[in-house]
């Protein structure tokens, strides 16, 4: 592997981590923005039971929780597809 090859690999790289990392701040922002919409909206609670452990699960979480891996998905899908491997596509 010469010299460009490496370059090449390692800014595709950066850009690579650079998307995840970018994606993992938008998932944050997401959960929690939907958290706090749905604080109204929804109010069901649940108690879980699993071996001798119980827990409470407010599916606010669980609703915040499904938007922003969906919107985080296609965001890093997008993201690499468009600028990571912009050139292979």
């Amino acid at each position: 592997m010469d010299s460009l090859q490496r370059k090449v690999i390692a800014i595709r790289f950066l850009k690579f981590c650079l998307v995840g990392g970018v994606g993992a701040l938008i998932q944050i922002g997401v959960f929690t923005l939907f958290t706090n919409v749905l604080k109204k909206v929804v109010t069901r609670i649940d108690t879980l039971s699993f071996l001798g452990y119980s827990i409470e699960i407010e599916y606010r979480f669980l609703v915040s929780l499904a938007i922003a891996i969906i919107v985080v998905t296609i965001w890093n899908f997008t993201g690499n597809l468009k600028w990571t491997f912009r050139e292979k596509a």
